[in-house]
């Protein structure tokens, strides 16, 4: 077999590697990702059952403010899991 060719084959084993194993790494992520979300989820279900009167003022506004901050949170790892996708999408459709 020419050299070149023997080369090329390698190459495209290595770059087939490099994928899979990327695309491996990126699951792993959106997984953690997914646990993460639902980790807030479960947080905010909690701040749900356990909203305090309308007369305990103070306690209602840091209840709220935590919901504000857990929905936050949430919306932000959203974004995390679309760019994860975006960049997954680059790496197995070069274009």
């Amino acid at each position: 077999m020419n050299k070149e060719i023997i080369d090329n084959k390698l190459v495209n084993r290595v770059i087939d590697l490099y994928l899979f194993h990327s695309i491996e790494e990126s699951d792993l992520y959106l997984k953690f990702l997914d646990n993460q979300i639902k980790f807030y989820q479960s947080h905010l279900e909690l701040l749900k059952d356990t909203k305090p009167f309308f007369f305990q003022k103070k306690k209602l506004k840091e209840h709220n403010k935590k919901i504000e901050e857990y929905e936050k949170k949430i919306n932000e790892i959203y974004l995390k899991i679309e760019q994860e996708v975006e960049e997954i999408n680059t790496i197995v459709n070069p274009t």
